[in-house]
């Protein structure tokens, strides 16, 4: 029992890490850092149906469990988007990378990857 707790959470870990490091080659490729605020909560998304599908999480609970994550994530990711939409790359994440040099994008990602 404990091994398969230990293996959803290292699925869940790769799985994570994996959605910000997706998140963190966009960013990059479109020089704006300020996306990740919109585009964190899709891990969750990801996290959420995740969990609601392994061995023992077809029920009602868990289903309605993971459709209101979704929803959160999906509403949460949309208002943020529509929000900094346009206004070009947050001054936080500028100032980062400024700070950061030459070591920026591993350290931007290591930062998405604490988010």
């Amino acid at each position: 029992m404990l091994t398969l707790i230990l293996l959803n959470l290292a699925e869940a870990l790769i799985m994570a890490l994996a959605v910000m490091t997706l998140i963190w080659a966009v960013t990059e490729r479109l020089q704006n850092s300020s996306l990740v605020d919109a585009a964190w909560s899709l891990t969750i998304l990801a996290l959420a149906l995740h969990f609601a599908a392994q061995p023992g999480g077809y029920n009602l609970r868990n289903f309605l469990t993971a459709s209101l994550a979704a929803l959160w994530a999906l509403r949460l990711s949309i208002f943020i988007f529509m929000r900094n939409h346009g206004k070009g790359e947050d001054p936080r994440y500028a100032d980062l990378k400024k700070k950061w040099g030459e070591k920026r994008k591993l350290r931007m990602l290591q930062f998405f990857w604490a988010q």
